[in-house]
C-alpha cells in the first residue's frame, strides 16, 4: 500500500465515527434510479431540493436491528420506511421498503419535513410589501430610496418573525421511544409523511421507470407536490423608471397665441405597478395589470407681469396618470415543472385604458385695478385607450418567489385639448391657449418581485 492510499484510509476512519446519520442520508440521496425524461443532472438538482420536504426517520428495533430511510407512510400500528432518502422514481419496488410495526420499535430519531426557510421567507415577503409602497407614497415619485430603506427594515423584520414561529412549531429532530408515542406524536408523522392520509395504488411493474411515472407519484403525494409546486397564479409588485415623452407647446403671452410650435422634451418617473396573472397550461398567461405614478408626470408653472397688456398672470397645468389593462403572454423559456431551471422568459401584451388626469388653475389681475380679477379652475379626466407590449424575465429563488426584470412599452391615443380663452380682455386684446394634443405613450424599465401560488 502505497502512501498516498495509506493517508486516504486514514482520514476515512478518522471520520468514519462522526458519520452518523446526516452522512448517510447524503450517501443515500445519489441519484440511482433516474426516470427516463429527466436528465441525470435534472434529477441530482431535484433530488437535493426534497432532502429538507422528506421526513427522515431512524429506527431501533427491539431485537437490536435498525432501518434508516424516509417515511412514506403510517397508520396507528405499522411504518412504510423507503430505505434510502432519494426521491423515489414513480415504481414501488418491494425491495425498496421496509415496514415495521410500532410495537417491534425500540426508539426512533426523527428528522420531520419542511422547508427549513418556510418561516423566513413567509415573513420577509409579509413584511418587504407594506414597507416599501409606504416608502413609494412618501418619496411622491421623485426617487425610490426611500420604498428600499422602509422595504428592507420591514422585511428584515418579518423575516425574524416568522423564522422564531416556524423554529417554535417545528423541531429538526428529536427522539421518540414506542412506549411514550401519543396520538399527537403520530398525526404529526403522519402529516409529513409522503403519503399522510392513506397509501394509494402504486405502480409496480420491472423495468425503467419514466417521467410519467414520477408525475403520477407528484400527483398522488401532497408532500412532493410541496417541494415541487404546480403555481399557476402570480401576484407581482414592481417599480419602474419611465421615460415619458410628453410634449409641451409653450411660448411667452407677449408671443400670441400662448401654445406656439412643438417643443420635445423628456423626463423619467418613478412609478408602481402591480399584476395579477394565471398561468393557463404550460406556456399562455392571462393577467390584468395596474400602473400609477405617484407624482405628477407632467407639470408646468409660470408668473409673468405683463405692464403693456395690463395683466399680471399665472397659472399651473399639471397631468397624472393611472393605467388599466389586461394582457395574454407566452413563455419563452418556461422554468422548469421541477425547479431544475430557474429562470423564465416571456414576452407579453394587452390592451389597456390610461387616466390622464388634468389639473389645471389660472388667475390674473389687472394692473390698473387690483380689484379685478379672474381666475380658471379645470379638473378633467381623460380616459384614453392603448395597447402594451412587455418583455420580462424572472428568476425563481423558490418556486413561490421569483425577482422579475423587464422592458415594457405604453401606446397612448393623445389627448386632444381644444381652445381655450384664458384672458377675455387686456390692452392687446383677449389671449387664449390654441388647440393641441399631447403624447402620453412611453418606454419603461422595471424591477421587482412576484408571489407565485
Amino acid at each position: 500500500m502505497n502512501k498516498v492510499n495509506i493517508i486516504v484510509l486514514s482520514f476515512l476512519l478518522t471520520i468514519a465515527p462522526f458519520s452518523g446519520f446526516s452522512q448517510k442520508s447524503e450517501q443515500s440521496i445519489i441519484p440511482e434510479n433516474v426516470p427516463h425524461g429527466i436528465s441525470l443532472q435534472a434529477w441530482e438538482k431535484m433530488n437535493a431540493r426534497w432532502q429538507p420536504y422528506s421526513t427522515k426517520i431512524s429506527i431501533q428495533k427491539n431485537d437490536g436491528s435498525s432501518v434508516e430511510g424516509q417515511l412514506n407512510w403510517m397508520s396507528d400500528s405499522i411504518l412504510m420506511i423507503q430505505r434510502s432518502s432519494s426521491l423515489s422514481d414513480g415504481l414501488f419496488n418491494p425491495d425498496d421498503y421496509a415496514w415495521v410495526r410500532v410495537n417491534e420499535i425500540s426508539s426512533m430519531k426523527i428528522r420531520l419535513g419542511g422547508h427549513p426557510y418556510q418561516g423566513l421567507i413567509i415573513g420577509m415577503l409579509a413584511g418587504v410589501i407594506p414597507g416599501f409602497i409606504t416608502g413609494a407614497i412618501l418619496a411622491q415619485g421623485w426617487t425610490i430610496i426611500p420604498a428600499i430603506v422602509f422595504g428592507a427594515i420591514t422585511a428584515g423584520g418579518g423575516g425574524v418573525a416568522g423564522s422564531f414561529i416556524q423554529k417554535a412549531g417545528r423541531k429538526q429532530s428529536y427522539v421518540l421511544n414506542s412506549d411514550n408515542l401519543t396520538g399527537r406524536d403520530l398525526n404529526k408523522l403522519k402529516r409529513t409523511a409522503l403519503f399522510p392520509e392513506k397509501l394509494p395504488q402504486l405502480s409496480v411493474r420491472q423495468g425503467e421507470a419514466g417521467l410519467s411515472d414520477f408525475e403520477n407519484l407528484v400527483k398522488l403525494s401532497p408532500t412532493l407536490r410541496r417541494a415541487f409546486p404546480d403555481n399557476p397564479i402570480s401576484i407581482s409588485v414592481h417599480t419602474s423608471l419611465m421615460t415619458n415623452s410628453v410634449r409641451k407647446r409653450m411660448q411667452n403671452w407677449y408671443m400670441s397665441p400662448l401654445w406656439g410650435p412643438s417643443d420635445p422634451y423628456y423626463e423619467t418617473r418613478i412609478g408602481l405597478e402591480a399584476d395579477l396573472s394565471e398561468r393557463i397550461g404550460k406556456r399562455f398567461q392571462a393577467g390584468v395589470l395596474f400602473q400609477m405614478f405617484p407624482g405628477d408626470i407632467s407639470s408646468s408653472y409660470l408668473t409673468k407681469n405683463l405692464p403693456e397688456s395690463d395683466v399680471f398672470y399665472s397659472y399651473n397645468h399639471h397631468f397624472k396618470q393611472t393605467t388599466y389593462g389586461i394582457y395574454g403572454g407566452w413563455l419563452l423559456h418556461p422554468a422548469d415543472p421541477y425547479w431544475a431551471t430557474r429562470l423564465e422568459a416571456s414576452i407579453q401584451a394587452g390592451v389597456v385604458v390610461s387616466d390622464i388626469y388634468e389639473h389645471f388653475y389660472f388667475n390674473w389681475t389687472a394692473l390698473s385695478d387690483y380689484t379685478i380679477q379672474g381666475e380658471t379652475f379645470i379638473q378633467n379626466h381623460n380616459y384614453q385607450p392603448g395597447g402594451m407590449l412587455r418583455l420580462q424575465a424572472s428568476w425563481y429563488l423558490i418556486p413561490g418567489f421569483s425577482i422579475d426584470s423587464g422592458l415594457e412599452g405604453f401606446w397612448i391615443k393623445k389627448v386632444t385639448f381644444n381652445e381655450r380663452t384664458v384672458l377675455p380682455q387686456t390692452a392687446n386684446g383677449p389671449m387664449y391657449i390654441t388647440h393641441h394634443t399631447l403624447n402620453f405613450s412611453n418606454l419603461q424599465g422595471y424591477l421587482g418581485f412576484s408571489i407565485h401560488f
